[in-house]
């Protein structure tokens, strides 16, 4: 059997810091357009606007993309440093209550999301790391496909479950609160299943 032809893309998304409170920060228009320069257009403003993406090149190796990481990670600390802002790296952040942090603009699959999802959508607060795997092959990607189908409930599971510190009053009631969290994680597992078979 021939060794299948794989590529890698790396995505990580960062929370922008107030140095002094260490709460989240919206970002300022000046890192963005800076950023373009610096960072190559590396670098993603996402549907909160304390979090920054920045992505690597479709990769043949891991230590291609590995650099590309190590390089990225370093200008986008350096830039944030500049503007009088730092940088981290965590699954959300620890006291910044998400009611608080501003929506970015101008986005117009971040104001369906918010539109058909609400509050779900706005309370989503999180910080991710995405590892793309591109499998050339078709008869691979279905393979694969195969073997990821099992893990679905798994990560439904998990998906159905958020964890908040905040205790916020809500006007829905508790079946409908769930309904549209678990309409949330059906939506993201349909985008990994659906980026996942797309050629």
């Amino acid at each position: 059997m021939e060794r299948p032809s794989l590529t890698v893309g790396i995505e990580e998304e960062f929370q922008v810091i107030d140095p002094e409170s260490r709460e989240l920060r919206s970002h300022i228009a000046e890192i963005f357009a800076q950023g373009k320069d610096a960072l190559g257009g590396k670098l993603k403003p996402e549907l909160h606007q304390p979090v920054v993406e920045v992505g690597t090149s479709v990769c043949a190796h891991v230590a291609d993309a590995k650099r590309e990481v190590l390089a990225l990670r370093a200008s986008l600390a350096k830039l944030a440093r500049e503007n009088g802002l730092r940088i981290a790296a965590a699954g959300t952040h620890p006291f910044t209550h998400w009611g608080n942090v501003a929506i970015s603009p101008g986005n117009q699959r971040y104001e369906r999301l918010i539109a058909d999802l609400q509050m779900v959508a706005r309370a989503n607060l999180i910080f991710g790391l995405h590892v793309h795997i591109g499998v050339e092959d078709r008869e691979h990607q279905i393979a694969i496909m195969n073997q990821a189908r099992y893990f679905l409930p798994h990560i439904l599971a998990l998906g159905r479950e958020h964890l908040s510190h905040h205790v916020v009053r809500r006007d829905l009631p508790e079946h409908r609160r769930n309904h549209r969290r678990h309409q949330f994680a059906l939506h993201r597992v349909r985008q990994i299943v659906v980026n996942a078979v797309q050629p």
